[in-house]
């Protein structure tokens, strides 16, 4: 079992040791970046209503904490030629970009990487689904790599 520095001093605290080490506890861990997927139609990158909702939420996540960057990444399922797929995966990945833009946020603090293919998981439509998405990385401040 690997104790960090937190779990040293969570365990200090519980032993009733207290002292320097529950300093340590107060600190907060790195901030991890975020994750959240923006899903289209087969063969389209106009955004959905539900796809309108999330990028609320997105915009709010934003906005409630200190982010560095906000990455997003356009994706297709593997039905179509390789071309229009990285056609549409851009195109999806720009749709969420403005999506943002016009929600009033900065279109210098958004990177777009598109183009991605991602191999279905499963021969089932459901698998195929999952793939049609632009996925939005919110990268707070402070977060591993940044």
């Amino acid at each position: 079992m690997k104790l960090t520095v937190i779990g040293i001093a969570f365990l200090a605290l519980a032993l009733g040791l207290g002292g320097p080490l529950a300093v340590a506890a107060s600190a907060a861990p790195a901030a991890e970046p975020v994750r959240i997927s923006i899903y289209f139609q087969r063969g389209e990158a106009t955004l959905t209503s539900e796809a309108d909702a999330v990028l609320d939420e997105v915009v709010k996540t934003i906005r409630q904490g200190r982010t560095a960057r906000i990455i997003i990444i356009g994706y297709t399922d593997q039905s179509g030629s390789p071309d229009a797929n990285r056609r549409l995966a851009a195109k999806r990945a720009d749709a969420v970009r403005q999506g943002l833009i016009d929600r009033g946020l900065d279109a210098d603090s958004i990177a777009v990487h598109s183009a991605s293919v991602q191999p279905s998981s499963t021969p089932s439509d459901g698998g195929a689904i999952a793939e049609r998405r632009a996925d939005v990385i919110i990268v707070p401040e402070g977060a591993v790599g940044e």
